[in-house]
């Protein structure tokens, strides 16, 4: 972003730190994929915290998985229907 133009959240303070956390989140996530991509590593971050539990836990089910990393049984999933296709 220039400097002329005015970052909104920024510019809106602490009622805008989420925005700000998720800005940062998607800027890192797409970053580190193309670390991977320029590696030649065919890898989603988000598959890493449904990986990392079945290599710390063994076979677990779709709600084990959500409950361990506090997040919804639709995003263990979809993380899972992707690492399917992807093979």
């Amino acid at each position: 972003m220039t400097e002329k133009r005015k970052d909104y959240s920024r510019a809106a303070g602490a009622a805008a730190l989420g925005a700000r956390l998720r800005r940062l989140s998607e800027r890192l996530d797409r970053e580190t994929a193309e670390i991977y991509v320029a590696r030649g590593i065919r890898f989603e971050q988000r598959w890493f915290g449904v990986l990392n539990q079945i290599v710390l836990n063994g076979p677990m089910t779709v709600g084990d998985i959500a409950e361990a990393l506090c997040i919804t049984h639709v995003s263990v999933s979809q993380a899972r229907r992707a690492l399917e296709s992807a093979g």
